[in-house]
């Protein structure tokens, strides 16, 4: 946005005096800013199911069997005993072992508990805005040294503002005190 006295409207008239002091002009910059703010949307869904699988399983049990042993003992000195004929005879001798007995039963192994947790994350956001600029040009159309760019931080006003109350000096410069920028005295005009 350029503001041209002899174009402006609304502006004040200038005194046609010699050496009256104008009224200053006033002009409000504008901008756009982004508001950032955070909304909650579904991102998901998760499921849980539980299902039954088949595992073999191997143990090592201990187990014990009988087994027949045969002693014999010699008897020394034997006398014969009377009612005692030689004569055959059979007998039964019953064989017991151990075998596994394997039962099963169910029993809690573990819990599983299944939650949510919010976890911080950053995103970069990027979107243009809106910026109003102000430049003042003479009448001669000079800009050069003369032109003032506010919001950019390039010339900075005694409260610490950008361009907060930079003017136009006789020379065409802009400085805070009417007399052009200090840091460019001893230079040209317009270069």
């Amino acid at each position: 946005m350029a503001v041209h006295p002899e174009r402006g409207q609304g502006m004040p008239a200038q005194s046609a005096r010699e050496g009256a002091e104008a009224l200053p002009t006033e002009i409000t910059r504008s901008e756009e800013r982004l508001q950032i703010d955070t909304e909650r949307f579904e991102a998901g869904r998760v499921h849980v199911r539980k299902w039954v699988e088949t595992e073999t399983v191997e143990r090592t049990v201990p187990v014990s069997h009988e087994e027949i042993r045969i002693d014999r003992e010699p008897i020394v000195g034997g006398k014969p005993v009377s009612g005692v004929t030689v004569s055959e005879d059979d007998y039964e001798i019953i064989l017991y072992e151990e075998r596994p007995l394997v039962t099963k039963e169910t029993v809690p192994v573990e819990h599983v508990r299944v939650r949510t947790e919010n976890v911080q994350d950053e995103q970069t956001i990027r979107d243009e805005i809106r910026v109003e600029r102000v430049e003042v040009t003479r009448d001669d159309g000079t800009r050069g040294d003369a032109r003032e760019r506010l919001g950019r931080g390039n010339r900075t006003g005694p409260d610490g503002r950008a361009g907060a109350d930079a003017r136009v000096g006789p020379d065409g410069r802009v400085g805070p005190d009417g007399r052009g920028d200090r840091r460019d005295q001893g230079r040209p005009s317009g270069t």
